[in-house]
Order: C-alpha cells, then structure tokens, then sequence
C-alpha cells in the first residue's frame, strides 16, 4: 500500500441497510512487520498455546 491512500468505510446490517460513507485518508501507511512473538513451552499435554506479541497483531498457529 502507497500513502496517501483514500477510503471509503460504511456498515451494512444483515437486511442490507447501508449507512452513509466516510471518507477517510491513509497519511502514512504501516510497513514495519512485528517482531516475532514469543511462544511460552508446549507440550502434548497442552491445548493452547501461550505466549506475547505485537499489541494488536494477529498470531496464527
């Protein structure tokens, strides 16, 4: 993604309802990927996996 990016954001409920748009502008665009999280120990005991990450980052196992 290049800056500035514009967009145009809106709701739509499920009988398909729009809201009115809002048009937003993107000034500097997030390119520093998160560093890698920490995973706590797993074993095959375990049925989750613990650990940290980014603050708002998405982690897939």
């Amino acid at each position: 993604m290049t800056a500035p990016l514009k967009m145009v954001v809106f709701a739509k409920d499920s009988a398909e309802n729009v809201s009115k748009l809002t048009y937003i502008t993107v000034v500097k665009a997030d390119v520093t990927p998160p560093n890698k999280p920490a995973v706590n120990k797993v074993d095959d005991n375990d049925k989750v996996v613990t650990g940290k990450a980014e603050a708002n980052s998405t982690v897939t196992v």
